[in-house]
């Protein structure tokens, strides 16, 4: 496959992940709400969209690093994965307080959609070299050998 680092190509793949994500709700939903009533269904499409947004957040990441190649580009995604994680574990803790929802079936859902987002973004980055160009005529200055100081 061609590689196609735009960000036409990063907005169809984001396009194509909410699709699935939207079908991953909807199953998701069906599964809790007839295994265990509607608090599932609910925590189940509300984990999935929580993952929907912050994969949003991650997709104008990337188009915007694409758009603008620097060598801290890596440092950005590793950077935004973090806050991203990050964001998870706040969110859910806030939530861990609630009782409306039905906390398997949350977790469940944020789990599932949070593979499919990562798959989607490991997809995009692999489309992406630009964004680990290495310039071979950089090289690091020799150090001096045990062996050669007095």
């Amino acid at each position: 496959m061609v590689a196609d680092p735009t960000r036409a190509s990063a907005w169809r793949l984001a396009v194509r992940t909410w699709r699935l994500l939207a079908v991953l709700a909807a199953s998701a939903a069906l599964v809790g709400g007839l295994t265990a009533g509607a608090p599932a269904a609910w925590s189940a499409v509300v984990g999935v969209a929580l993952a929907a947004v912050l994969f949003g957040l991650s997709v104008l990441l990337l188009v915007w690093i694409v758009s603008r190649p620097s060598d801290a580009s890596l440092g950005l995604l590793v950077g935004g994965l973090g806050i991203r994680l990050a964001a998870y574990l706040v969110i859910l803790d806030a939530a861990s307080g609630a009782t409306w929802f039905h906390a398997e079936a949350l977790a469940v859902a944020v789990a599932i959609a949070l593979a499919v987002t990562m798959v989607a973004e490991f997809v995009w980055l692999t489309r992406s070299p630009q964004l680990f160009n290495v310039d071979p005529d950089a090289r690091r200055l020799p150090t001096v050998s045990a062996a050669t100081r007095s």
